[in-house]
């Protein structure tokens, strides 16, 4: 704002003496005072309905997430279509719905409920394609979709995790599910190098770095490299004395 005043004044000094100064036609040539006082007011109401919509399906987003993860996953699949509607053209509504069809479905298998696990998967897939269009730069688009494949299609599942990996080498979720398919096919060197690669980064300290640091230590003393296992495990401990744990 202040270096466009600053080249206002410099072009105001310029242009003082000149004669052939040249501005734009004045605005009610071309709208009435009540046709640009419409407009006005459209766009201000059009921004206003955009803006509110987005808070309220980011609202709604967040209450279906704190449902799902109680397990209640009807309310939870309301306030998602809510979100949905609200905002359309955003991607978080989409894979968040997807995860939560995903875990549905998994609850419909252990009771033996094949076919409609089939369909609640089908239509996660279909969101998971959905919110790529939106945004195909969000790593927990291919997690989610990893998750889906791992037990029917592991090498597709593989691939998913690469991809979110590829695009947040941080994503600490993807590499942990990457590494653990590559140890069921006894592929421990494999597995071990895709946790390696995350060593060089920084994570928060939470649940999901104490389990990238569990899995790491355990492959490793699979492996034979007892002293960085014995590393990792101490960071382990001192993790659990710092929040308070046993």
């Amino acid at each position: 704002i202040i270096s466009g005043l600053y080249l206002a004044r410099i072009q105001y000094l310029v242009t003082l003496q000149s004669t052939s100064l040249k501005t734009f036609p004045a605005v009610n040539h071309y709208f009435k005072p009540l046709t640009y006082f419409i407009s006005s007011a459209g766009i201000v109401l059009i921004l206003v309905f955009y803006f509110t919509g987005i808070s309220l399906s980011s609202y709604y987003n967040l209450q279906a997430k704190s449902l799902m993860i109680h397990h209640k996953y009807q309310n939870a699949n309301a306030l998602f279509l809510k979100a949905q509607q609200l905002a359309p053209l955003m991607d978080n509504p989409l894979f968040s719905h997807a995860d939560l069809l995903r875990r549905s479905a998994n609850s419909l298998l252990q009771a033996n409920r094949q076919k409609q696990a089939d369909l609640l998967l089908t239509l996660a897939l279909d969101k998971l394609n959905q919110a790529e269009k939106r945004n195909p730069l969000r790593p927990q688009i291919f997690h989610i979709r990893g998750l889906i494949l791992k037990a029917t299609q592991p090498d597709k599942a593989k691939q998913q995790f690469e991809k979110a990996l590829k695009l947040d080498p941080r994503f600490l979720f993807s590499r942990i599910q990457l590494a653990e398919l590559l140890h069921q096919e006894n592929h421990l060197k494999a597995a071990m190098e895709v946790l390696y690669e995350g060593v060089n980064y920084t994570y928060p300290t939470n649940k999901a770095m104490l389990e990238y640091m569990q899995l790491f230590a355990k492959y490793s003393r699979e492996a034979g490299v007892d002293s960085f296992a014995q590393h990792l495990e101490s960071n382990i401990k001192r993790f659990f004395i710092v929040n308070g744990s046993k």
